[in-house]
């Protein structure tokens, strides 16, 4: 809200208000997460023995049947796994340490106050947050390496997240021989090239295995 006004001074015209400032919180970055660490598997598990795959997915495409997968995977999600909140107020790089941070900050601080380069000061917080976060990225790499044998998913991320390159799949070749790049139709080629290489038992007649011993089993544990 805001009440303007204006007065003559000769050749000038001065202008003057108030002005009424609402201030808030910052908000902050909430995430809500299923919290795996209490989760009734038991349960989850047992509900899943009972559902009969080849009933439900029945004669359904590659993409209709992993719709109805998802779909319970997410029912039973919501019914045996909690919900729990997590917060964070900055989203700094894995490596990065608080003191690392806080030097990066400084840098940034001194940058703006002085907005100069080859000033001393600026060239002072320069050095110390590159040495920082040289030791930081350092000390971490060295951390992933070290637990590599018992935290392989940890390395493996961090490598992906830093390789340019992505894998990509397709364009493909259907049994007819045309190109196809559509996501869905690759999905269902591969899904029809999978279920190619398995043979489809009848389990209505299981033979009788022949019985091949006709004597008197030995008691050894005497």
């Amino acid at each position: 809200m805001s009440d303007l006004g204006a007065f003559a001074n000769g050749d000038h015209t001065a202008l003057f208000w108030h002005t009424v400032v609402r201030t808030g919180t910052a908000k902050k970055n909430e995430r809500q997460l299923y919290d795996y660490s209490k989760a009734d598997i038991v349960g989850m598990r047992q509900e899943l023995q009972t559902i009969d795959w080849q009933t439900l997915f029945g004669a359904s495409s590659a993409e209709e049947s992993w719709s109805t997968f998802k779909s319970k995977i997410h029912k039973l999600e919501s019914q045996y796994v909690p919900v729990k909140t997590t917060r964070s107020f900055n989203s700094k790089p894995l490596w990065m340490t608080h003191k690392t941070l806080k030097a990066v900050k400084h840098r940034h601080k001194v940058h703006r106050k002085y907005k100069e380069n080859n000033h001393p000061a600026c060239k002072r917080a320069d050095k110390a947050a590159s040495r920082a976060v040289s030791d930081s990225r350092r000390n971490f790499e060295k951390m992933l390496a070290t637990k590599i044998k018992d935290d392989n998913k940890s390395f493996s991320a961090y490598v992906r997240s830093k390789t340019k390159s992505k894998a990509q799949v397709g364009p493909l070749r259907n049994t007819q021989g045309q190109e196809i790049n559509d996501a869905e139709d690759m999905a269902e080629s591969f899904n029809a090239q999978f279920v190619s290489v398995f043979t489809a038992e009848d389990t209505s007649y299981i033979p009788v295995p022949d019985k091949v011993f006709h004597g008197v089993a030995e008691d050894k544990s005497s």
